[in-house]
């Protein structure tokens, strides 16, 4: 099970594929991405699915911690695994991976915010965004 110390906390993580480092980001109190979408992106990538403090194998945090506690998680784990400039996947919601961006952008290379959507007759593409 591989994890990697940051801070204080111990903080387990995925690591499969080789190229480019991609990182997931779950968002507050969510575990590791699904498996089919880090399988998907390794074929090209080196994709990186950590699970957040509180969270999945991750050690549970020992006290309260604020959105720029967490991008510092993630930070710990780009600089642990030197990884260098990274891509980052994040739910458009993930604040945490917003201010990752903002407080080390030397560690991030694009940041991707996208919305999942379930159902496929949700993802049809409205008239006034497909003119654009």
């Amino acid at each position: 099970m591989p994890t990697t110390q940051v801070g204080s906390h111990t903080v387990y993580y995925d690591d499969c594929g080789a190229g480019h480092p991609v990182l997931f980001m779950s968002g507050l109190g969510s575990t590791r991405w699904a498996g089919g979408s880090t399988r998907a992106f390794s074929a090209k990538f080196r994709a990186i699915n950590m699970d957040n403090r509180d969270a999945g194998d991750s050690a549970l945090g020992t006290g309260s911690y604020t959105i720029a506690d967490m991008s510092e998680d993630t930070a710990g784990v780009i600089q642990n695994l030197k990884l260098g400039p990274t891509h980052v996947l994040a739910s458009r919601w993930a604040h945490d991976a917003q201010e990752l961006a903002i407080r080390h952008p030397e560690l991030v290379d694009k940041l991707v915010l996208f919305r999942r959507r379930r159902r496929p007759d949700l993802c049809q593409r409205k008239p006034e965004i497909a003119a654009c």
